[in-house]
């Protein structure tokens, strides 16, 4: 008896740590990333806002349900699942969109044309309200790495 009120001390200390530790760090965080694609803005914005595809070229989605020409949810290969609505839409300079579901925020891609080549800038917002997703998330997953991976998955896809 004595073991099972330690193992379950222990569990509980474990959780008030971690809970702890998740207060302690931002709920939002931010990244901006960029990149150049050699393709007309048009191919390159055409290929960003064709949500039903986007499984086709982005290794993570297992697939994408467009429920609306504005609303739609990604669906990852791992089994989270994220609702985007469309905010605003501007062809092809620039869309945002807002994120909920698996994880809340938005996403602001600005594209300009340079001679016929496509700057892509890209500001993902993710805001964590759970002190335990923070942490995992903290622990786990790489924002930065993420959008700059998506950026580089369209211009493999678009260049070739």
């Amino acid at each position: 008896m004595r073991i099972l009120f330690i193992s379950l001390g222990i569990i509980l200390l474990s959780i008030l740590i971690i809970w702890l530790w998740g207060s302690t760090l931002s709920s939002t965080h931010k990244v901006e990333v960029q990149q150049t694609i050699r393709a007309p803005i048009n191919r390159v914005w055409e290929v960003m806002t064709d949500w039903q595809n986007q499984p086709i070229w982005r290794k993570e989605l297992k697939s994408v349900e467009v429920i609306s020409p504005s609303e739609f949810i990604e669906s990852a290969k791992h089994g989270s699942k994220i609702k985007f609505t469309v905010v605003k839409s501007v062809s092809p300079q620039n869309f945002e969109l807002e994120m909920s579901g698996f994880v809340q925020g938005e996403y602001i891609a600005t594209l300009s044309d340079i001679d016929g080549i496509t700057k892509v800038s890209a500001t993902e917002i993710v805001t964590q309200t759970s002190s335990f997703k923070r942490v995992l998330s903290y622990m786990f997953f790489d924002l930065n790495a993420f959008a700059n991976e998506y950026l580089l998955q369209l211009k493999k896809y678009v260049e070739q």
